[in-house]
């Protein structure tokens, strides 16, 4: 097994934002005979405390490993009228700043990639069900199986189509 592996860092933004690593061997991307949960490993927590140091405690996580960002979009649900409803926006606009700063200061084959993924998409793809079946599920951190989901869904849906992975890991062949 090779010792490089392709890691894509996934959030779930908002009062408490959900974080996520999901690392696998690059043939599990590129061998559809290969089962992408495979040797799949991760990592995930949940943030609290204010937006500003969530987005920079995130920006920390992001930049440790080698591969792109995928961040749930947000979509409006519900009216409400309370400060916490636009959290995830607040928060993901800060995380996506202060990424921006640090890709103003690296080299462009270096640069953080970013992508916003639908939460539809990734709660049809990674079901409560699948994740208990895949071995992916984190007791009492809701915020982090959310960010699990979009990260599995992106790793997914890179198998299946070229262009994503090449987008995701421009050095892989």
């Amino acid at each position: 097994m090779p010792s490089h592996r392709l890691s894509v860092f996934a959030v779930d933004p908002g009062e408490t934002t959900g974080w996520a690593v999901v690392s696998v061997p690059p043939e599990s991307l590129l061998d559809r005979s290969i089962n992408l949960l495979e040797d799949m490993e991760f990592d995930c927590g949940q943030l609290t405390g204010s937006e500003d140091a969530q987005a920079e405690r995130l920006c920390d996580l992001a930049i440790t490993f080698d591969g792109p960002v995928i961040i749930e979009d947000f979509t409006l649900r519900q009216f409400r009228m309370d400060r916490s409803l636009l959290s995830p926006v607040r928060v993901t606009a800060k995380l996506e700043y202060d990424i921006y700063l640090v890709n103003k200061d690296v080299g462009k084959e270096s640069q953080i990639r970013i992508k916003k993924q639908q939460p539809s998409l990734a709660k049809s793809t990674a079901t409560d069900a699948r994740l208990k079946e895949w071995g992916l599920w984190e007791v009492g951190a809701p915020h982090a199986r959310d960010a699990i989901r979009h990260a599995v869904t992106f790793l997914r849906r890179a198998k299946a189509d070229r262009k994503i992975r090449q987008w995701a890991w421009p050095d892989l062949k």
